[in-house]
């Protein structure tokens, strides 16, 4: 008879010891996410970095990763189709700042959606779902970490870049659902979250989206007179 034994491995100390290289501090891989604005009127192409503040994935979106990473769903209910979803949306929001626009409520790990999401309503990239609107990305692009030699081809690349426009056109939100000024609409935005789905194109429509990271910042008041460029890096 032969005798079958579990052999386990676990890290029981990952709170007490810390990889380390080198002969200086590293940074801890986190995310980072840069709004840039773009003039509509004259010639100046410039983007101007207008906010800067930190991605967190949140255990949503780490849920995720894990069964795409694996290729497997997790087995209870409401988790089928998880392991195909991929990452392709981002949604914009105007609740994270309810008391002071300029000092807004930090992320937590537990969130799993927008406080509330704001509107695209405009143009040809974006899909409502669950009467909620999402953009497609423009790009997707894997950059140099500068922090991690490679020793061998690309393996230093581990840095993705997500870029999202929001068009002169879009997100002023024309309905005039969140504001009006007297000449023009606007949206007052100051949250964004990226969603993973089963669908990356705005057809076929998508039927269903899952948070996987969020991020605050003080308010940006979007109106016809600006593009908001998103700069999106998650570092791995």
């Amino acid at each position: 008879m032969v005798e079958r034994t579990e052999v386990r491995f676990d890290d029981a100390q990952s709170a007490n010891l810390r990889d380390s290289f080198g002969n200086g501090p590293k940074r801890r891989p986190i995310g980072k996410v840069e709004v840039y604005e773009k003039k509509v009127d004259g010639t100046d192409t410039t983007l101007y970095l207008v906010r800067k503040s930190s991605n967190l994935i949140v255990y949503h979106g780490r849920n995720w990763l894990m069964q795409r990473g694996f290729g497997q769903d997790m087995s209870p209910a409401g988790f089928s189709g998880w392991s195909d979803y991929q990452l392709s949306w981002l949604g914009i929001g105007t609740g994270a700042a309810p008391s002071n626009p300029l000092s807004p409520t930090a992320p937590t790990l537990a969130d799993d959606a927008l406080t509330t999401h704001g509107v695209i309503d405009s143009g040809t990239s974006y899909v409502t779902v669950g009467g909620n609107e999402y953009h497609t990305f423009d790009s997707i692009t894997y950059e140099s970490d500068d922090e991690v030699t490679s020793f061998e081809g690309y393996d230093d690349y581990l840095v993705a870049k997500i870029t999202t426009t929001l068009t002169a056109d879009e997100a002023n939100n024309d309905n005039g659902a969140s504001g009006y000024s007297g000449y023009e609409y606007y949206q007052d935005i100051n949250e964004a979250g990226l969603f993973v789905s089963d669908k990356t194109s705005v057809s076929p429509i998508p039927t269903v989206m899952e948070m996987f990271a969020r991020v605050t910042f003080p308010t940006i008041r979007k109106t016809n007179t600006r593009e908001l460029v998103f700069h999106w890096y998650i570092y791995f």
